[in-house]
Protein backbone atom coordinates (compact mmCIF):
# COMPACT_ATOMS: atom_id res chain seq x y z
CA UNK A 1 0.00 0.00 0.00
CA UNK A 2 3.02 2.51 0.85
CA UNK A 3 4.70 1.84 -2.37
CA UNK A 4 1.52 2.28 -4.37
CA UNK A 5 1.45 5.88 -2.55
CA UNK A 6 4.98 6.28 -3.17
CA UNK A 7 4.62 5.80 -6.75
CA UNK A 8 0.89 7.85 -7.51
CA UNK A 9 3.45 10.53 -5.40
CA UNK A 10 6.16 10.48 -7.88
CA UNK A 11 3.04 10.32 -10.91
CA UNK A 12 1.71 13.66 -9.88
CA UNK A 13 4.80 15.27 -9.34
CA UNK A 14 5.84 14.50 -12.65
CA UNK A 15 2.67 15.68 -14.04
CA UNK A 16 3.13 19.16 -12.69
CA UNK A 17 6.86 19.50 -13.55
CA UNK A 18 5.21 18.97 -17.37
CA UNK A 19 2.76 21.35 -16.70
CA UNK A 20 5.25 23.94 -15.36
CA UNK A 21 7.55 23.31 -17.80
CA UNK A 22 4.80 23.99 -20.63
CA UNK A 23 3.71 27.35 -19.00
CA UNK A 24 7.26 28.58 -18.05
CA UNK A 25 9.69 26.70 -20.03
CA UNK A 26 13.75 28.07 -19.09
CA UNK A 27 16.72 26.83 -17.85
CA UNK A 28 17.06 25.98 -14.08
CA UNK A 29 20.09 26.23 -11.90
CA UNK A 30 21.00 23.36 -10.50
CA UNK A 31 18.57 22.91 -7.26
CA UNK A 32 20.22 23.37 -3.91
CA UNK A 33 18.99 19.81 -2.62
CA UNK A 34 18.16 16.96 -4.82
CA UNK A 35 14.24 15.79 -3.83
CA UNK A 36 12.51 13.67 -5.68
CA UNK A 37 10.87 16.50 -7.34
CA UNK A 38 14.03 18.37 -8.18
CA UNK A 39 15.06 15.47 -10.10
CA UNK A 40 12.37 15.16 -11.92
CA UNK A 41 12.33 18.71 -12.52
CA UNK A 42 15.81 18.84 -13.39
CA UNK A 43 15.27 15.80 -16.16
CA UNK A 44 12.30 17.64 -17.90
CA UNK A 45 14.23 21.25 -18.22
CA UNK A 46 17.17 18.42 -19.75
CA UNK A 47 19.21 18.40 -17.35
CA UNK A 48 20.59 21.47 -17.54
CA UNK A 49 23.13 23.38 -15.15
CA UNK A 50 23.25 27.19 -14.67
CA UNK A 51 25.80 28.90 -16.97
CA UNK A 52 27.34 32.16 -18.59
CA UNK A 53 30.47 33.84 -19.63
CA UNK A 54 31.79 35.34 -16.67
CA UNK A 55 33.67 33.06 -13.92
CA UNK A 56 30.83 33.08 -10.44
CA UNK A 57 31.80 35.11 -7.74
CA UNK A 58 28.76 35.35 -5.77
CA UNK A 59 28.13 32.71 -2.45
CA UNK A 60 26.71 29.34 -3.07
CA UNK A 61 24.95 26.48 -2.08
CA UNK A 62 27.89 23.67 -1.48
CA UNK A 63 27.90 21.53 -4.24
CA UNK A 64 26.15 23.99 -6.76
CA UNK A 65 28.03 23.85 -10.05
CA UNK A 66 28.82 26.10 -12.65
CA UNK A 67 29.57 26.51 -16.46
CA UNK A 68 31.84 29.30 -17.74
CA UNK A 69 31.39 28.80 -21.51
CA UNK A 70 33.11 32.32 -22.61
CA UNK A 71 34.73 30.43 -24.57
CA UNK A 72 32.08 27.58 -26.61
CA UNK A 73 34.59 25.03 -27.45
CA UNK A 74 36.44 24.66 -24.25
CA UNK A 75 33.90 25.29 -21.44
CA UNK A 76 34.95 25.25 -18.21
CA UNK A 77 33.15 23.85 -15.03
CA UNK A 78 33.05 25.34 -11.39
CA UNK A 79 32.01 23.70 -8.42
CA UNK A 80 31.33 25.41 -5.14
CA UNK A 81 33.14 23.86 -2.15
CA UNK A 82 33.41 26.49 0.80
CA UNK A 83 33.87 28.88 -2.71
CA UNK A 84 34.09 28.45 -5.84
CA UNK A 85 36.69 25.65 -7.55
CA UNK A 86 37.56 25.65 -11.23
CA UNK A 87 37.06 22.29 -12.69
CA UNK A 88 39.04 20.72 -15.93
CA UNK A 89 38.62 23.23 -19.17
CA UNK A 90 36.67 20.58 -21.02
CA UNK A 91 33.86 18.86 -19.59
CA UNK A 92 34.63 15.86 -22.55
CA UNK A 93 37.99 15.04 -20.89
CA UNK A 94 37.15 14.32 -16.89
CA UNK A 95 40.25 15.53 -15.39
CA UNK A 96 40.44 17.35 -12.46
CA UNK A 97 43.23 20.41 -11.80
CA UNK A 98 45.32 19.16 -9.23
CA UNK A 99 44.87 22.33 -6.69
CA UNK A 100 41.54 21.09 -6.44
CA UNK A 101 42.43 17.31 -5.14
CA UNK A 102 42.45 16.96 -1.75
CA UNK A 103 44.10 14.62 1.08
CA UNK A 104 47.70 14.52 -0.57
CA UNK A 105 50.06 14.94 2.11
CA UNK A 106 52.45 12.79 3.34
CA UNK A 107 50.87 11.33 5.87
CA UNK A 108 46.79 11.26 4.44
CA UNK A 109 48.29 10.09 1.15
CA UNK A 110 49.25 6.81 2.02
CA UNK A 111 52.44 6.58 -0.04
CA UNK A 112 54.77 5.27 2.42
CA UNK A 113 57.55 4.50 0.16
CA UNK A 114 58.28 8.38 -0.66
CA UNK A 115 59.96 10.53 1.85
CA UNK A 116 59.15 13.62 3.06
CA UNK A 117 60.73 16.95 1.82
CA UNK A 118 62.41 17.87 5.04
CA UNK A 119 64.07 14.00 4.75
CA UNK A 120 65.31 15.09 1.02
CA UNK A 121 69.38 16.14 1.16
CA UNK A 122 70.38 20.17 -0.36
CA UNK A 123 73.51 21.15 -1.36
CA UNK A 124 74.59 22.12 2.69
CA UNK A 125 73.98 18.08 3.64
CA UNK A 126 74.56 15.80 1.11
CA UNK A 127 78.47 15.46 1.02
CA UNK A 128 80.27 12.29 -0.70
CA UNK A 129 81.03 11.59 3.41
CA UNK A 130 77.14 10.64 3.83
CA UNK A 131 77.09 8.28 0.75
CA UNK A 132 77.24 4.71 1.40
CA UNK A 133 79.37 4.01 -1.64
CA UNK A 134 81.76 6.56 -3.25
CA UNK A 135 83.40 5.32 -5.72
CA UNK A 136 84.10 7.61 -9.14
CA UNK A 137 84.09 4.74 -11.67
CA UNK A 138 80.10 4.12 -10.54
CA UNK A 139 79.21 7.27 -11.29
CA UNK A 140 77.28 7.91 -14.37
CA UNK A 141 77.49 11.02 -16.20
CA UNK A 142 80.72 11.95 -15.52
CA UNK A 143 82.41 14.84 -17.17
CA UNK A 144 84.97 14.69 -19.55
CA UNK A 145 88.17 16.97 -19.50
CA UNK A 146 86.27 18.70 -22.91
CA UNK A 147 83.00 18.70 -21.09
CA UNK A 148 83.48 19.62 -17.29
CA UNK A 149 84.81 23.32 -17.51
CA UNK A 150 85.00 26.51 -14.98
CA UNK A 151 81.96 28.00 -16.99
CA UNK A 152 79.67 25.32 -15.78
CA UNK A 153 80.40 25.65 -12.31
CA UNK A 154 78.31 27.83 -10.29
CA UNK A 155 80.77 29.15 -7.98
CA UNK A 156 84.22 29.67 -9.01
CA UNK A 157 85.98 31.63 -6.58
CA UNK A 158 89.37 29.88 -6.00
CA UNK A 159 89.27 31.40 -2.33
CA UNK A 160 86.46 28.85 -2.04
CA UNK A 161 89.00 25.95 -2.21
CA UNK A 162 90.09 23.88 0.55
CA UNK A 163 93.51 21.93 1.11
CA UNK A 164 95.27 23.86 -1.86
CA UNK A 165 98.78 22.73 -2.70
CA UNK A 166 101.60 25.10 -0.96
CA UNK A 167 104.53 24.06 -3.52
CA UNK A 168 104.43 24.25 -7.14
CA UNK A 169 105.46 19.86 -7.08
CA UNK A 170 102.06 20.09 -5.56
CA UNK A 171 100.08 21.24 -8.37
CA UNK A 172 101.71 19.23 -10.58
CA UNK A 173 104.41 21.47 -11.69
CA UNK A 174 107.81 19.66 -11.68
CA UNK A 175 110.34 21.38 -14.16
CA UNK A 176 109.73 24.76 -12.31
CA UNK A 177 113.01 26.85 -11.89
CA UNK A 178 114.67 26.41 -7.74
CA UNK A 179 114.32 29.82 -5.90
CA UNK A 180 118.71 29.11 -6.15
CA UNK A 181 118.39 29.12 -9.67
CA UNK A 182 116.17 32.48 -9.57
CA UNK A 183 119.26 33.87 -7.43
CA UNK A 184 121.49 32.94 -9.23
CA UNK A 185 120.20 34.27 -12.78
CA UNK A 186 119.73 37.76 -10.80
CA UNK A 187 123.46 37.48 -9.46
CA UNK A 188 124.87 36.70 -13.34
CA UNK A 189 126.08 40.26 -14.34
CA UNK A 190 127.79 38.55 -17.51
CA UNK A 191 125.25 37.70 -20.37
CA UNK A 192 122.75 36.12 -18.21
CA UNK A 193 120.32 36.03 -21.69
CA UNK A 194 123.34 35.24 -23.97
CA UNK A 195 125.82 38.07 -25.56
CA UNK A 196 123.09 39.06 -27.70
CA UNK A 197 119.77 40.64 -26.34
CA UNK A 198 117.01 42.37 -28.32
CA UNK A 199 114.33 44.87 -27.11
CA UNK A 200 111.53 46.32 -28.99
CA UNK A 201 111.29 49.92 -27.42
CA UNK A 202 114.16 50.87 -24.40
CA UNK A 203 116.06 49.89 -22.00
CA UNK A 204 116.63 52.36 -18.85
CA UNK A 205 119.13 52.70 -16.57
CA UNK A 206 118.33 53.97 -12.94
CA UNK A 207 116.20 53.64 -9.93
CA UNK A 208 112.50 54.78 -11.38
CA UNK A 209 113.35 58.24 -11.35
CA UNK A 210 112.61 61.17 -13.75
CA UNK A 211 117.13 61.24 -13.69
CA UNK A 212 117.22 57.83 -15.36
CA UNK A 213 119.05 57.34 -18.39
CA UNK A 214 117.94 55.60 -21.06
CA UNK A 215 118.44 54.31 -24.76
CA UNK A 216 115.64 53.92 -27.09
CA UNK A 217 114.74 53.47 -30.63
CA UNK A 218 113.55 56.27 -32.70
CA UNK A 219 113.69 55.30 -36.20
CA UNK A 220 115.78 52.58 -38.63
CA UNK A 221 119.44 51.83 -37.25
CA UNK A 222 118.87 55.37 -35.54
CA UNK A 223 119.27 54.67 -31.48
CA UNK A 224 118.91 57.60 -28.86
CA UNK A 225 120.48 58.08 -25.63
CA UNK A 226 118.77 59.74 -22.79
CA UNK A 227 119.09 62.45 -21.74
CA UNK A 228 122.63 62.46 -21.67
CA UNK A 229 125.82 60.41 -22.18
CA UNK A 230 128.69 60.31 -19.98
CA UNK A 231 132.57 59.44 -22.34
CA UNK A 232 135.23 58.67 -19.69
CA UNK A 233 138.61 60.53 -19.48
CA UNK A 234 141.26 58.98 -20.73
CA UNK A 235 145.12 60.59 -20.84
CA UNK A 236 146.15 57.55 -23.60
CA UNK A 237 144.53 56.43 -26.20
CA UNK A 238 142.44 53.26 -26.37
CA UNK A 239 144.03 49.98 -27.58
CA UNK A 240 141.12 48.94 -29.57
CA UNK A 241 139.28 51.24 -32.14
CA UNK A 242 136.05 49.24 -32.96
CA UNK A 243 137.46 47.79 -36.88
CA UNK A 244 135.16 49.39 -39.19
CA UNK A 245 133.11 51.51 -35.96
CA UNK A 246 134.32 54.92 -35.06
CA UNK A 247 135.59 55.46 -31.73
CA UNK A 248 135.25 58.39 -29.55
CA UNK A 249 137.78 58.80 -27.08
CA UNK A 250 137.99 61.96 -24.72
CA UNK A 251 141.69 62.87 -24.58
CA UNK A 252 142.27 64.03 -20.84
CA UNK A 253 145.54 65.48 -21.77
CA UNK A 254 144.47 67.62 -24.31
CA UNK A 255 140.94 68.21 -22.78
CA UNK A 256 139.39 67.31 -26.39
CA UNK A 257 137.36 64.71 -27.84
CA UNK A 258 138.59 62.37 -30.89
CA UNK A 259 137.58 60.23 -33.00
CA UNK A 260 139.32 57.40 -34.97
CA UNK A 261 138.39 57.48 -38.73
CA UNK A 262 139.59 54.12 -38.95
CA UNK A 263 143.54 55.45 -39.63
CA UNK A 264 143.93 58.16 -36.83
CA UNK A 265 142.68 59.61 -34.26
CA UNK A 266 141.23 63.51 -35.15
CA UNK A 267 139.81 66.16 -33.34
CA UNK A 268 135.83 66.35 -33.10
CA UNK A 269 134.70 69.97 -32.80
CA UNK A 270 132.69 70.13 -29.36
CA UNK A 271 130.63 72.68 -30.88
CA UNK A 272 131.43 75.33 -28.03
CA UNK A 273 131.13 78.89 -28.81
CA UNK A 274 134.72 80.95 -29.12
CA UNK A 275 135.52 84.18 -30.43
CA UNK A 276 135.62 87.70 -29.22
CA UNK A 277 135.16 91.11 -31.09
CA UNK A 278 137.15 93.94 -29.72
CA UNK A 279 138.13 97.62 -30.24
CA UNK A 280 140.02 100.46 -28.99
CA UNK A 281 138.07 102.87 -26.81
CA UNK A 282 140.55 105.73 -27.80
CA UNK A 283 143.64 106.76 -29.67
CA UNK A 284 146.39 105.62 -28.49
CA UNK A 285 150.21 105.84 -29.15
CA UNK A 286 152.81 103.20 -29.72
CA UNK A 287 156.17 103.76 -30.20
CA UNK A 288 158.45 101.36 -32.72
CA UNK A 289 161.96 101.51 -30.79
CA UNK A 290 163.33 99.10 -32.78
CA UNK A 291 162.87 98.88 -36.99
CA UNK A 292 161.03 95.95 -38.17
CA UNK A 293 160.18 94.54 -34.26
CA UNK A 294 156.84 93.93 -33.56
CA UNK A 295 155.54 95.80 -30.38
CA UNK A 296 152.12 95.16 -28.59
CA UNK A 297 149.41 97.84 -29.62
CA UNK A 298 148.77 99.75 -26.39
CA UNK A 299 145.61 101.16 -25.56
CA UNK A 300 142.22 100.59 -23.74
CA UNK A 301 140.37 97.75 -25.57
CA UNK A 302 136.80 97.00 -24.91
CA UNK A 303 135.81 93.29 -25.26
CA UNK A 304 131.74 93.33 -24.03
CA UNK A 305 131.45 90.62 -26.79
CA UNK A 306 133.16 87.50 -26.19
CA UNK A 307 133.32 83.66 -25.39
CA UNK A 308 135.93 81.47 -23.90
CA UNK A 309 138.61 84.84 -23.76
CA UNK A 310 139.75 86.51 -21.52
CA UNK A 311 141.65 89.73 -21.00
CA UNK A 312 144.48 90.22 -19.40
CA UNK A 313 146.83 93.24 -18.33
CA UNK A 314 149.53 91.79 -20.32
CA UNK A 315 148.26 93.77 -22.72
CA UNK A 316 146.58 90.05 -24.17
CA UNK A 317 143.78 87.94 -24.76
CA UNK A 318 144.13 84.18 -22.80
CA UNK A 319 142.23 81.47 -24.49
CA UNK A 320 140.00 79.55 -22.65
CA UNK A 321 138.71 77.07 -24.73
CA UNK A 322 138.99 72.85 -23.88
CA UNK A 323 139.98 72.19 -27.56
CA UNK A 324 143.73 72.42 -28.47
CA UNK A 325 145.09 72.71 -31.83
CA UNK A 326 142.19 74.38 -32.63
CA UNK A 327 142.68 77.34 -35.58
CA UNK A 328 141.33 80.77 -35.04
CA UNK A 329 141.16 83.80 -37.32
CA UNK A 330 142.05 87.25 -36.69
CA UNK A 331 140.81 89.64 -38.81
CA UNK A 332 141.72 93.84 -37.94
CA UNK A 333 140.91 97.23 -39.41
CA UNK A 334 142.61 100.32 -38.13
CA UNK A 335 142.94 103.96 -38.82
CA UNK A 336 146.79 104.73 -38.23
CA UNK A 337 149.29 107.79 -38.67
CA UNK A 338 153.09 108.00 -37.79
CA UNK A 339 155.32 110.39 -36.71
CA UNK A 340 157.76 110.04 -39.24
CA UNK A 341 156.73 110.16 -42.75
CA UNK A 342 158.18 107.80 -45.61
CA UNK A 343 157.53 104.83 -43.47
CA UNK A 344 155.77 101.37 -44.16
CA UNK A 345 154.21 99.35 -41.56
CA UNK A 346 152.44 95.67 -40.60
CA UNK A 347 149.89 94.76 -38.38
CA UNK A 348 150.29 91.31 -37.00
CA UNK A 349 149.93 88.95 -33.46
CA UNK A 350 152.27 87.55 -31.47
CA UNK A 351 151.01 83.81 -29.98
CA UNK A 352 152.50 83.33 -26.30
CA UNK A 353 155.21 86.11 -27.13
CA UNK A 354 156.09 84.45 -30.19
CA UNK A 355 155.55 86.39 -33.79
CA UNK A 356 153.07 84.84 -36.18
CA UNK A 357 154.39 84.80 -39.85
CA UNK A 358 154.21 88.44 -41.00
CA UNK A 359 151.42 89.14 -43.70
CA UNK A 360 152.12 90.48 -46.83
CA UNK A 361 149.28 93.06 -46.21
CA UNK A 362 151.27 96.38 -44.95
CA UNK A 363 150.41 100.73 -45.31
CA UNK A 364 152.83 103.42 -46.85
CA UNK A 365 152.37 106.36 -44.54
CA UNK A 366 153.57 109.34 -47.11
CA UNK A 367 153.03 111.84 -44.88
CA UNK A 368 154.05 112.02 -41.34
CA UNK A 369 150.84 112.56 -38.96
CA UNK A 370 148.22 112.21 -41.93
CA UNK A 371 145.90 108.86 -40.80
CA UNK A 372 146.09 106.06 -43.10
CA UNK A 373 143.53 102.71 -43.09
CA UNK A 374 144.90 99.37 -42.89
CA UNK A 375 143.16 95.98 -42.67
CA UNK A 376 144.44 92.35 -42.46
CA UNK A 377 144.21 88.70 -41.33
CA UNK A 378 146.02 86.07 -40.19
CA UNK A 379 145.07 82.48 -38.97
CA UNK A 380 146.80 80.64 -35.72
CA UNK A 381 146.50 77.73 -34.07
CA UNK A 382 145.39 78.12 -30.31
CA UNK A 383 145.78 75.82 -27.06
CA UNK A 384 143.82 76.30 -23.83
CA UNK A 385 145.68 78.80 -22.05
CA UNK A 386 147.55 80.70 -24.95
CA UNK A 387 148.22 83.89 -25.33
CA UNK A 388 147.29 86.28 -28.11
CA UNK A 389 149.00 90.02 -28.40
CA UNK A 390 148.17 92.38 -31.28
CA UNK A 391 151.23 93.81 -32.73
CA UNK A 392 152.05 96.43 -34.94
CA UNK A 393 156.46 97.14 -36.38
CA UNK A 394 157.82 100.07 -38.31
CA UNK A 395 160.69 99.86 -40.87
CA UNK A 396 162.19 103.05 -39.27
CA UNK A 397 163.47 103.28 -35.74
CA UNK A 398 161.85 106.14 -33.32
CA UNK A 399 158.68 106.40 -34.92
CA UNK A 400 155.46 106.49 -32.69
CA UNK A 401 152.70 105.23 -34.52
CA UNK A 402 149.09 106.43 -33.49
CA UNK A 403 146.29 104.39 -33.77
CA UNK A 404 142.84 106.87 -34.21
CA UNK A 405 140.68 103.38 -34.53
CA UNK A 406 141.28 99.79 -34.09
CA UNK A 407 138.77 96.66 -34.01
CA UNK A 408 139.37 93.11 -33.97
CA UNK A 409 137.70 89.80 -34.62
CA UNK A 410 138.83 86.36 -33.20
CA UNK A 411 136.79 83.43 -34.26
CA UNK A 412 136.82 79.66 -35.52
CA UNK A 413 138.45 79.09 -38.97
CA UNK A 414 136.98 75.66 -38.80
CA UNK A 415 133.26 74.98 -37.48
Amino acid sequence: MKNEKLIFGIAILIMLATISFVVNAQTYNLPERLSPYDVANWTLHSGFIASGTVEPTAVASEGQLYWNNATPTAPILWCYFGGWRKGTSSYASGTIPHDSLVGLDYDASGHTGFARDTDIPNNASFTLNDLGEKDYSNLNGKPTSASWTLLGLFEKEFASLTDTPTTLSGYGILDAALDSDLLAHIADTIDPHGDEMQVTKTVTVGDGTDEDAYIGYVGTATPVIGDYFAIPHMATAPVSIGGAHSTFWFDSVNKVLKMHDGVTWIVVSAGEKSGTFAYLTTASDTVCTLADTYYPIMGIFNNDITENFTASTTPALIYDGLQDGRYFEIDWHATISATSANTTIHCSAKVNGVDEPPTTMGQYLKNANQPYTLSGTIVVALDTDDAIQLTVRSDLAANTLTFHHYTTTIRPFFN
